[in-house]
């Protein structure tokens, strides 16, 4: 399908017509959704924008339910994927969606949550497996006409953690993986996967659909995968957050592959607390026989011994001293070569990440209790949180193995020691280096 006109923008998008109800069939279009009258009623919007935090609410009475959330996504996929300006993002829906959200929905009132993903839908990448009535393709006919036989090891960590699969995202077929001059997001299957902000517009790729469908609130997370780029590149044509795990820190197995030295999967989020949500979920805590890369990396060996170890790092996100106590590498890599514009903004979001968090606190004096605002000198700021400005990713921050970089060629030179044990000393703005001209990499190369 192709865009009927080239003047939507993401804001349209945000209240665009729709019309079906909710019991709409999951049959019989390229999405599973049967036409929906041409009435021009207001889209659904109830819950745009919405986050994982906002729809699990803190209790039973306040969360939002699976089926209401789940609803809500089938009709603003007919709305605006299916018809309206045609978004082209999702393949297929899962039939079994509604009674995965009325499952959900049960075991909260029972007092059973399962995780962070508890009754939120989610979207996956045509070339994830799942081992349900939906076909897994990598965009191409030549896999169709036999759904997977098994979960893949990333859908089967949602299932458990009681996520709501919403169906598949379009791709790049075969994942840019077929043709040097390709277009991102195209497949012989999903047609042409658009951008909400301009669908005239490169969404990028190769996981085009999952980027496009969780800007244009049509999932709240999606799984992406990458071989070099198609994580990174979706999210930032589409204005979303994305996660490029290191290879080995999520299971491969039931991935349709291009690289076994590459290939990793990773969210795709409109905040970073539910991105980090998502990763906390789908890492491998212990070794996946099914994927060797598993037993290669941190959390891997760390997961025999401590269960907890990939919750406590990646759930913190979501306080406001969730960085207290991190050191983090920053590469300079690839960032001195942008314009000062982007550049600044970069340099903006370290220095904010340096700022001490003003925070109430409750203290009791003289047997009444009163709030006070604090600044907390221990969370965000210079004393805790270690940021170490780079030209690469110095040996003593990140020990990846060899390949596994998303640093494609590093510098050979190492910053010193002793910069990383007084970074945290380092000036909100951190004295940029002339900026040599910009490299520009087609949109097409990302796999």
């Amino acid at each position: 399908m192709k865009a009927e006109s080239s003047e939507w923008s993401r804001r349209d998008f945000l209240r665009v017509g729709a019309a079906a109800g909710a019991g709409a069939s999951l049959a019989g279009s390229p999405v599973g959704v049967q036409s929906a009258s041409d009435r021009d009623d207001d889209g659904p919007d109830d819950f745009n924008e919405a986050t994982i935090c906002a729809a699990a609410g803190g209790d039973v009475k306040r969360a939002t339910s699976a089926v209401e959330l789940t609803r809500f996504y089938l009709r603003r996929i007919q709305a605006i994927d299916e018809r309206g300006p045609h978004l082209n993002s999702v393949i297929e829906l899962n039939p079994d969606a509604i009674a995965m959200a009325e499952m959900a929905d049960a075991d909260r009132r029972r007092g059973r949550l399962h995780g962070p993903l508890h009754g939120i839908p989610v979207l996956l990448k045509d070339n994830i497996d799942t081992g349900d009535r939906t076909q897994t393709t990598a965009g191409s006919f030549a896999l169709a006409g036999q759904p997977a036989v098994r979960d893949s090891t990333v859908a089967a960590k949602l299932r458990a953690g009681g996520a709501v699969i919403l169906g598949k995202a379009n791709l790049s077929e075969w994942a840019n993986f077929r043709s040097s001059d390709s277009s991102s997001g195209w497949s012989g299957r999903g047609g042409q996967c658009n951008n909400p902000y301009a669908i005239d517009r490169n969404p990028c790729g190769s996981s085009s659909g999952s980027g496009a469908a969780v800007s244009a609130n049509l999932c709240t997370v999606a799984l992406a995968t990458e071989t070099d780029g198609s994580i990174v590149c979706p999210a930032h044509n589409n204005g979303v957050v994305g996660i490029k795990p290191t290879v080995g820190v999520t299971s491969r197995a039931g991935v349709v592959p291009i690289s076994h030295t590459q290939d990793t999967i990773g969210p795709h989020a409109r905040t970073v607390a539910d991105a980090a949500a998502v990763l906390t979920v789908i890492a491998s805590q212990r070794p996946d026989a099914r994927d060797p890369a598993t037993a290669g990396v941190p959390l891997g060996s760390a997961g025999l011994r401590d269960a907890t170890v990939a919750a406590a790092g990646l759930h913190g996100v979501r306080e406001p001293d969730g960085l207290e106590g991190a050191r983090i590498g920053v590469t300079r890599q690839g960032v001195d070569a942008v314009d000062d514009v982007v550049g600044g903004v970069f340099d903006d979001a370290l220095a904010a990440m340096r700022k001490p968090v003003r925070r109430w606190s409750t203290s009791t004096r003289r047997g009444s209790s009163f709030r006070r605002r604090t600044a907390n000198s221990s969370s965000c700021c210079s004393t805790s949180l270690t940021i170490c400005a780079t030209t690469s990713p110095p040996a003593s921050v990140c020990r990846w193995p060899a390949g596994r970089s998303t640093i494609s060629s590093p510098s050979t030179t190492r910053t010193p020691r002793s910069r990383c044990r007084s970074s945290a000393r380092i000036s909100s703005s951190w004295p940029r280096r002339s900026r040599p001209a910009r490299t520009l990499l087609s949109p097409s190369s990302a796999a």
